[in-house]
């Protein structure tokens, strides 16, 4: 890694110097004024910060300069004073994404990029505890896929790190590219390709589209893993038309990797991986389909990376789902809880409820939340409630409760499957179903929360059966 210039610097954010008294280096980027990195520029996103304990906290982490909008009042001679370079930008956003392309520049590392209607946090942190069994490896935070994300976990690449994995959302058109551009990825991972953003984008095909972007910048000596049971996947491949290396994964024959000899016991998964050349059991700390085929993409990205088959079992074994995403909770009164409530739009929350008839028979209560934004259009809403609700309405369950704007169609959905109305219950908002929750819910149950946490946010009704 070289330290950068400020002509450098100023070249690529297209910045003014207001200020550069310093004789610090400049090594890195952040956008966390209150604990910045030594020698980075620190992108300020407020300006009605104090100055005076802006500066300490800078000075304290020995911060080379900051980047502000052309607009800020700070008083920059404060800053010069504390041998802080103050940069002034017309666009911070776009400056802080072409500093994360600069400074991606400076590593030849592996990255592997993930994307997917549904999966790309799980598939990303397979891929990472995969990967960390044979590299010092960086993995995205958290769900961190927007532009702004990517280019905040880009900023914590360091030179040990042999092996990186990201992943990338996408909202609507130019989003992916924006991502692709700064991550540059060797290997690029589509997990599946579904009707979420259907509302914003209209089609299937736009949001194939949208995805597609991914190729511009995926390394043509690189390598596209993607899902080969997923028609829609089939459909990006003929969209995409990536000249290097392709692997599939699924569990249909032909696939490139394959799981075969499926159990399930005790929410663990257990299946066999079959591939050229190659067989291996392999243990899984989650259950569904949809999981085992998350698990195969990172099987995949570490064959690829030579990491020996022992870690690669060894890394799919110590996985653990992060939380709200099929996290397995056990409760007062032998309850059992799903939490699966950050994420969720019809196909993904169609795949767990396929899953419910493979859990352990015990009583199954449903809290299931919108999928959709309020302001989503009423009419393709209200139909991919209703659908849902059909599915559940041919399920063996205890209860459903249903919570939101939009839940009274798994009610509907659910009734015309002939489902006992007695089963069903309904509320506008969580709060509203806290006095009926503890009476609903009958010891050594198993209860799934599935929502939209942004839109219908079911922790505190999660909260209320681990007190019970």
């Amino acid at each position: 890694m070289h330290d950068f210039t400020i002509e450098e610097i100023a070249s690529v954010i297209q910045c003014k110097i207001a200020s550069w008294k310093t004789k610090k280096p400049i090594k890195g980027f952040t956008n966390r004024h209150k604990n910045p990195s030594p020698f980075s520029l620190v992108f300020l996103f407020r300006h009605d910060l104090n100055e005076d304990s802006l500066i300490e906290r800078l000075v304290k982490g020995k911060a080379t300069g900051i980047i502000v909008s052309r607009q800020h009042k700070f008083q920059i001679d404060k800053f010069a004073q504390a041998g802080i370079g103050v940069l002034e930008v017309n666009n911070r956003k776009k400056a802080y994404r072409n500093m994360a392309r600069l400074y991606r520049r400076q590593f030849t590392i592996p990255i592997t990029q993930v994307t997917g209607s549904s999966g790309k946090t799980t598939t990303k942190e397979l891929i990472g505890s995969v990967l960390k069994q044979e590299y010092s490896t960086l993995i995205g935070a958290g769900n961190y896929n927007s532009p702004d994300g990517v280019a905040f976990n880009l900023s914590k690449l360091e030179e040990r790190h042999e092996a990186a994995v990201l992943e990338a959302g996408m909202k609507g058109f130019g989003t992916m590219r924006l991502s692709s551009q700064m991550i540059q990825p060797q290997i690029g991972v589509v997990t599946c390709i579904h009707r979420a953003h259907l509302p914003r984008l209209g089609t299937i095909e736009n949001i194939i589209k949208a995805k597609v972007e991914m190729g511009e910048y995926l390394s043509l000596k690189g390598i596209l893993v993607i899902n080969g049971d997923d028609p829609n996947c089939a459909e990006y491949l003929k969209e995409i038309k990536y000249p290097g290396k392709i692997i599939t994964f699924g569990f249909s024959e032909g696939n490139t990797i394959r799981a075969t000899n499926v159990y399930y016991e005790n929410f663990q998964s257990f299946f066999t991986v079959k591939g050229k050349g190659f067989e291996f059991d392999c243990m899984m700390n989650t259950f569904g389909s949809y999981n085992i085929m998350n698990a195969l993409a990172a099987i995949a990205v570490g064959l690829e990376h030579k990491v020996p088959i022992k870690k690669i079992q060894q890394g799919i074994a110590e996985f653990f789902p992060v939380k709200g995403r099929l996290q397995i909770l056990s409760c007062p009164n032998d309850i059992t809880v799903i939490h699966d409530n950050v994420n969720a739009n019809p196909d993904s929350t169609n795949l767990l409820l396929n899953q419910v008839p493979y859990l352990p028979k015990r009583p199954i209560i449903l809290v299931l939340g919108d999928m959709e934004k309020p302001h989503t259009n009423e009419t393709y809403a209200k139909k991919v409630h209703y659908q849902t609700g059909e599915i559940i309405g041919d399920l063996s369950i205890e209860k459903l409760v249903a919570i939101g704007k939009w839940a009274k169609e798994y009610c509907h959905g659910a009734k015309s499957k002939g489902i006992s109305p007695d089963k069903l219950s309904y509320y506008k908002h969580a709060d509203e179903a806290k006095k009926d929750l503890l009476q609903i819910v009958p010891p050594k149950s198993i209860v799934i929360f599935k929502a939209s946490g942004k839109y219908c946010d079911l922790e505190s009704l999660i909260n209320l059966l681990k007190r019970k």
